[in-house]
């Protein structure tokens, strides 16, 4: 249903899709693709979702999106800027739906409505000689967990958005958005990031960890 749903540009890139019931992680469970194209894998759960750092990220069935891309770029490493690129790429994605709530970023990989968290993203990479494998992992919490919320300013997005999409054809803009910014070779942040980042005006700590 997906392959048929997505539309000709995205299914044009698309290297492989695997949809999987479980797994212990889409990053994880993510193929390498064998050339050019793009891999999606996409589970109904999982059971060691991780975000930054390693951070557990609770993956219940039929309440989110849990998915990563992989693919394999040749011509330079990954821009610093990609995390924040690809957390527009899902707003982009989100509010091309009628009466989407406002999201922002909180810098550089998680998503909020109404100062709530609702999604996070992670990239990694890796060298091999002149190839660069980069994956990059994603996860929405649509409906609410079934244990109650896991942290006091974490709510799925259902919660602000009454008469939310499918998860089917979230899943498909957001491919569409993903591989729209994956398309461009070193794009420059756009001026609307100031609006949509959610740290702006504040003074922040970075810690480097080794």
């Amino acid at each position: 249903t997906i392959l048929k749903d997505m539309d000709a540009q995205t299914r044009q890139r698309l290297h492989a899709l695997h949809v999987m019931p479980v797994c212990s992680s889409t990053m994880d469970a993510c193929p390498i693709p064998h050339g050019a194209g793009i891999t999606v894998c996409v589970a109904e759960s999982q059971t060691h979702g991780r975000g930054q750092h390693q951070q557990a990220w609770s993956s219940p069935p039929q309440c989110g999106i849990w998915a990563s891309l992989c693919y394999r770029a040749t011509q330079h490493a990954p821009h610093s800027a990609l995390p924040l690129h690809i957390a527009l790429a899902l707003i982009r994605a989100i509010s091309a739906f009628d009466n989407a709530p406002a999201l922002q970023i909180k810098w550089p990989n998680d998503l909020y409505a109404h100062k709530h968290k609702f999604a996070g993203t992670l990239v990694e990479s890796q060298s091999h000689g002149r190839t660069f494998i980069i994956k990059i992992g994603f996860g929405l919490t649509l409906y609410p967990h079934p244990d109650g919320p896991h942290h006091p300013h974490c709510a799925p997005l259902s919660s602000f958005w009454p008469h939310m999409p499918d998860r089917h054809s979230l899943f498909l803009s957001i491919l569409k958005h993903l591989f729209a910014t994956l398309d461009q070779s070193e794009p420059a942040l756009p001026e609307m990031l100031g609006p949509l980042d959610m740290l702006k005006g504040r003074n922040v700590t970075v810690v480097s960890g080794t």
